[in-house]
């Protein structure tokens, strides 16, 4: 039982819930949605609410509370982890770090990414690196090949499979 004015329309497509500190739950597949990645809000209606209801991702509403049922949204699926290098470096500097794998002959094994603000690197195609150990193996590469990117990390990303 979630409060109803807890419920927003987020970006004119994506049904979710604010639980606040800037984290908001799509409603329909359990994904997280940072603060800038929502460049607009409206509240719920009660056409929506009737449709979710009627598709199955709320058991239903009142005046005052939208009711879910907490298996809905990952029946089924589980979470992974996708891997990725964080270079700590802002977006201003993604050409920099284009051109120094480049240089080191890396731009074919990996793809260079803006995500909140920040370079990352990928695997090749913009993947995410499978891994734990495939991210460690590419970051000492880079590491050492490019020794510009020496304060690059591994990071993840939850994501439903």
């Amino acid at each position: 039982m979630i409060p109803l004015d807890r419920i927003y329309v987020i970006n004119e497509q994506d049904f979710v819930i604010d639980w606040g500190e800037q984290r908001v739950e799509s409603l329909t597949d359990g994904r997280y949605f940072p603060a800038p990645a929502i460049s607009s809000r409206h509240e719920i209606s009660q056409y929506e609410l009737d449709q979710l209801a009627h598709a199955g991702y709320i058991n239903g509403y009142d005046d005052h509370f939208v009711f879910l049922d907490v298996h809905a949204v990952t029946l089924g699926q589980h979470q992974q982890r996708q891997y990725y290098l964080h270079t700590r470096l802002t977006k201003d500097r993604r050409a920099d770090v284009e051109a120094w794998l480049q240089t080191a002959q890396l731009h074919h094994e990996h793809a260079v990414r803006v995500q909140s603000n920040f370079v990352i690197i990928r695997s090749k195609n913009g993947l995410g690196f499978p891994t734990l150990d495939a991210a460690t193996t590419a970051q000492m590469q880079l590491v050492e090949q490019v020794p510009q990117l020496a304060t690059t990390v591994v990071a993840f990303v939850e994501v439903l499979a």
